[in-house]
């Protein structure tokens, strides 16, 4: 039942028929519908500027507007009105064509009772409802993609500043790491050539050894100074050196603790000890840790090293990587609150790059499809749907090369449930400097 009555703007320039349709809606409709009758285009247009119009029963052939010409002027007076057109059998064609550019509906006069012109005004009443329902929805949405956009891509920016800093830090430690080497390899083959000197003169041994050890001293000075930390591990898993800033993380210990002791408090090798494999291996090896209790995360890098003696070493350099996860973590949050907001909407939305493969969709698509998500995305329209990919990527490469929104194209779907029409709405996907690298699409059933 309509709770209350509906103001329908009647356009007909026949005075008969128009009393007919008043007189079958009063049969039908009781006092459901207040009629304001117009004989003519220019009247009706006056009317509907005036508002108050719940929906427009127009006749296509008037005395001042004939055929598409009429419902096109009638519809962009006032487009958030519902049209339902009244027209003759040789000229259905047209009526078709206005229902495609936005009216709800048309009816052929001479076939119509009150039955059929009340259900006609309700059914199109509320399709209009709905149909401005979900164009606010869709704004909302296109707003909210906006906003998601703008964050994500200053999030992005900072984490690509971040990634540049962790690099430059990254191939400063490869250089030290490298003089490192160096000097290790250069003070070997000079301990080695002193120790055969010393076997003649005990004296130059004493001042040999002093050199020795001031570069020790100053090499560890270095080392204090990095902004990362290090530790140097015999066998036994005994730290022979640290830095300030291991001391700083993992506090200060006595001579002779091992790793296991000082970073994890317990008495036993860890599971697995990255130490042990690179004795084993004598290769340098690369992971990401995180310390025990969570607060931390970095790029370790274990090297293998020999003592004077030849005894294996390993040296240990830990580079903070928190912030750089923070922010991808951040990152990830994000796209997983947009997928939200996508899944929300009872539309199917779908994101297309230029190539025409499916980036990202919502639930509505897999559902209507049938199809789970990870078959969609990453896949192209013709690998999917391959008997309408024509109709399809012609629109796309429309809104790509014009970078226009194209909206109400109506278009089939071949689902589980049969075929399926769809009007959808394709906008532009632009990047941060404006170039558009998709569409984005809109579609309702």
């Amino acid at each position: 039942m309509i709770d209350k009555a509906l103001k329908i703007l009647l356009v007909e320039d026949n005075p008969g028929d128009a009393r007919l349709i008043q007189e079958e809606l009063a049969d039908a409709g009781g006092g459901h519908f207040e009629i304001d009758w117009m004989p003519n285009l220019t009247q009706g247009l006056e009317r509907l500027t005036k508002g108050d119009i719940d929906l427009v029963l127009l006749d296509l052939g008037l005395p001042d507007s004939q055929g598409l010409e009429t419902f096109g002027r009638a519809y962009s007076h006032a487009p958030e009105v519902p049209f339902v057109l009244l027209t003759g059998l040789d000229d259905e064609t047209v009526a078709l064509t206005a229902v495609r550019q936005g009216a709800q509906d048309y009816l052929v006069k001479g076939g119509v009772d009150g039955h059929l012109l009340m259900r006609t005004i309700r059914y199109a009443t509320e399709r209009k409802r709905v149909q401005e329902a979900l164009r606010r929805a869709h704004d909302e949405l296109e707003h909210r993609v906006e906003a998601r956009t703008a964050e994500l891509r200053l999030a992005n920016e900072h984490l690509q500043a971040e990634i540049e800093r962790r690099k430059q830090a990254e191939r400063s430690l490869q250089l030290a790491h490298d003089n490192l080497e160096i000097k290790v390899a250069m003070r070997t083959a000079e301990l080695a050539k002193t120790n055969k000197e010393l076997q003649q003169e005990v004296e130059e041994r004493g001042r040999a050894e002093y050199a020795v050890e001031t570069e020790r001293r100053r090499l560890f000075a270095l080392l204090d100074e990095l902004p990362v930390f290090i530790h140097l591990k015999d066998q036994n898993f005994v730290i022979r050196f640290a830095n300030r800033k291991f001391r700083q993380i993992f506090g200060d210990h006595p001579a002779g603790s091992r790793c296991h002791e000082v970073i994890y408090g317990r008495p036993q090798p860890c599971d697995g000890c990255y130490h042990a494999k690179v004795i084993t291996t004598q290769k340098p090896m690369e992971r990401e840790w995180t310390v025990p209790d969570g607060t931390s995360t970095y790029h370790m890098h274990h090297l293998p090293f020999a003592d004077v003696d030849g005894s294996p070493l390993v040296l240990s350099l830990g580079i903070d990587i928190t912030p750089r996860k923070r922010a991808e973590q951040a990152l990830q949050r994000q796209q997983q609150e947009l997928q939200v907001i996508l899944d929300s909407v009872p539309a199917l939305i779908f994101y297309k790059d230029c190539e025409d493969r499916f980036v990202r969709i919502n639930r509505a698509m897999t559902e209507e499809t049938g199809l789970p998500k990870e078959a969609i995305e990453g896949k192209t329209a013709s690998e999917l749907f391959p008997s309408q990919v024509i109709d399809y990527w012609k629109d796309d490469r429309e809104v790509i090369a014009s970078g226009v929104p194209k909206r109400n194209i109506y278009e089939p779907l071949e689902t589980p449930r049969g075929s399926r029409w769809l009007q959808t709405d394709k906008v532009p996907y632009r990047d941060a400097e404006g170039n558009v690298i998709g569409i984005i699409g809109f579609s309702i059933d």
